[in-house]
Formats: structure tokens, C-alpha cells, sequence
């Protein structure tokens, strides 16, 4: 271990040092951090009999730190890195994928076999939660199905039920009691788009009277 004061560390913007003087408390021969000149050996002791002597405490404060970091401005910036210079590790994954397809695919059918019930309770509560989102999809695939010009997302959705204060287009009702589907102003069949602004929200009986003709004037 190559040996570096603390003041040059700290220059090179590195978060260890490492001195080949053992640590005065434990005697550990080890890297300290820059931050506070605490022994790396000794951190681990302490966090292990933390984790020893609550464990549920421990992964509290875990959870805690991982919320804290996931807002900072360290994980933006490492996402960046992330896209300009992909690691090592995503490259090899990349590479064995292309080169054995087959194993890849075989893997993760074993993986949806084994956890199908899972997966289909997960996405049951899922859209159950995202109501909006489903509804998006459905629309957004009948679209696609029928080749019209446009699209849009779940987002999209959100701002419609925004402007019509989740109040039916046609009736008036209130859309969180009875519910709502995605409606084309101008029907797809009569040559409709499937931007956004082609898009409102009715609920089912409006929707069914309606069909594909155009809104009455």
C-alpha cells in the first residue's frame, strides 16, 4: 500500500490516506479516511457491533442514508458518468449477452417461472396505484395497432385530468367515483391523431354513446 499523508490526499480529492503508522487505538495497520482521520478497520468494527446489537436499528439507519443519497447531487452526477463512460462491469454483461443469447433468455424465463405469482401480484398493485398508467398503454397500443400519427405517455394523461378537473367531457360526472376511459375527440377510424390534444377523458356510458363519431357541435 503505497504510503500518503493526509494533506496530499486531500489535495488529490482522495477520501483515504495511508501513513504505515498503526492506529493509536486498536493498532490496526490500515487506510484512514480524509474526512475525519478515523481508522478504516476501526469503522468496521464499530458498524458491525452496531449491526450486532440491533439489527433492525441498523437497516433503519441503512435506508435512511440510501434516502439521503438518492437525492443528492452525487448520484445525478454519477448517472452521467454513467452515459459518457459506461464501467467495465456493464460492458462485460453487454458482451456475454450478445454472445450467448440462448443461456440469457433460458435464464430469464427460469427467473419468471419461478417468480410468475410474485410478478403478477406486483403488477396487479401496480395499476391498481397507476390507474392512469394503464389506461395510457391501452390507448397508446390502440393507437399503435391502428397506425395513427402520434403519441403520448402517462404524464400526458395527468395534465387532461388537471384541465377537466376530473370532471367527465361529456356529462359532468366526477370521474374519481365512476372511473374514466381515454377517448379520441376525432376517432381514429375517421382519421384521428394520437397526440395528446386529440385525447379527453369520459366516463364509460358517454365513452360507449359516443363511439367513433365525431363530437356533436
Amino acid at each position: 500500500m503505497e504510503i500518503i499523508s493526509r494533506s496530499v490526499a486531500r489535495g488529490l480529492g482522495l477520501k483515504l490516506f495511508f501513513t504505515g503508522v498503526p492506529c493509536k487505538k486498536s493498532g490496526h495497520l490500515a487506510s484512514r479516511y480524509v474526512s475525519d482521520g478515523g481508522c478504516v478497520e476501526c469503522n468496521k468494527e464499530r458498524t458491525l457491533k452496531r449491526k450486532q446489537k440491533d439489527i433492525e436499528k441498523y437497516r433503519e439507519s441503512c435506508r435512511r442514508a440510501c434516502q439521503k443519497w438518492s437525492k443528492s447531487k452525487e448520484k445525478e452526477y454519477r448517472q452521467q458518468r454513467k452515459l459518457i463512460k459506461p464501467d467495465e462491469g456493464a460492458l462485460k454483461a453487454k458482451a456475454y449477452r450478445q454472445r450467448h443469447p440462448e443461456k440469457v433468455k433460458e435464464s430469464a424465463q427460469k427467473t419468471r417461472d419461478r417468480y410468475r405469482e410474485r410478478y403478477r401480484n406486483l403488477t396487479k398493485d401496480y395499476w391498481k396505484r397507476n390507474p392512469s398508467v394503464r389506461q395510457a398503454n391501452r390507448a397508446a397500443y390502440y393507437g399503435r395497432k391502428r397506425g395513427a400519427e402520434g403519441s403520448f405517455s402517462s404524464n400526458d394523461i395527468k395534465k387532461i385530468e388537471q384541465q377537466q378537473g376530473m370532471k367527465c367531457n361529456g356529462c359532468g360526472c366526477d370521474l374519481q367515483v365512476t372511473g374514466y376511459q381515454i377517448d379520441h375527440v376525432i376517432p381514429l377510424s375517421l382519421g384521428g391523431s394520437n397526440y395528446s390534444w386529440n385525447l379527453q377523458l369520459l366516463c364509460a356510458p358517454c365513452n360507449q354513446r359516443k363511439g367513433n363519431r365525431l363530437p356533436a357541435k
